[in-house]
């Protein structure tokens, strides 16, 4: 694949140069970068029920700050 940019100097952005590459390889570099995890069926469905419950947790107050939750877990950490 060849890779076409444009870099825009500072002098003209004023803070950064700036880079400017064709969207289809901004995608495939993002893919690379981030990759995108599709979930189908009952593995979408227990993510929805997980993210839900600790929704829940959360507005209820019940969910540990992540101070009390390293010391519970990972004492040796801190």
């Amino acid at each position: 694949m060849q890779q076409t940019f444009t870099t825009i100097p500072k002098s003209i952005t004023g803070k950064e140069e700036l880079v400017v590459i064709p969207r289809k390889e901004y995608e495939e570099l993002q893919s690379r970068v981030f990759p995108i995890v599709k979930l189908q069926k009952k593995a979408a469905q227990r993510l929805d029920r997980r993210v839900r419950g600790a929704t829940q947790e959360h507005s209820r107050g019940a969910s540990a700050h992540l101070h009390a939750f390293l010391k519970r877990e990972y004492p040796n950490l801190l």
